[in-house]
């Protein structure tokens, strides 16, 4: 089955963040015409800390996390050979990340309405808008 634009809704998740900030932005823009009037674009994402604090706070609650996990299993890591692995995950490097405000910027600059970040958790946050009805 084949769809065409105009969309009722749009849904990213866990992919922009890999893009430049340039092409980010740009994608915003591209989005919005592919939607119906009213309708929704949600990105689920991976954003940049506010502060270099709040960035150690994030990583070291995945670092818990991660480790309540192995120890459920009962894999044997321990919480410091799971801290060395997040800490050299090879996919850290493709993460681009923008914070949220910049973001929430790039879509009203796009002409979305309705922008805002409906949740987040540090590092993890759904963002979208709408397109206008008119």
């Amino acid at each position: 089955m084949t769809h065409e634009a105009p969309f009722d809704a749009i849904v990213s998740g866990f992919a922009i963040h890999h893009l430049g900030n340039e092409r980010k932005a740009a994608l915003y823009r591209e989005v919005l015409p592919l939607l119906a009037p009213g309708a929704m674009f949600i990105n689920v994402e991976h954003v940049a800390s506010a502060t270099p604090w709040l960035e150690k706070v994030w990583d070291e609650a995945m670092i818990d996390s991660l480790a309540d996990y192995h120890e459920k299993q009962r894999t044997g890591q321990t919480r410091g050979m799971i801290a060395k692995d997040y800490e050299t995950r090879p996919d850290q490097h493709s993460n681009q990340l923008a914070s949220i405000e910049t973001q929430l910027a790039w879509l009203r600059d796009a002409g979305f309405t309705d922008v805002d970040c409906f949740f987040k958790y540090f590092e993890l946050a759904v963002l979208g808008g709408r397109r206008p009805e008119s």
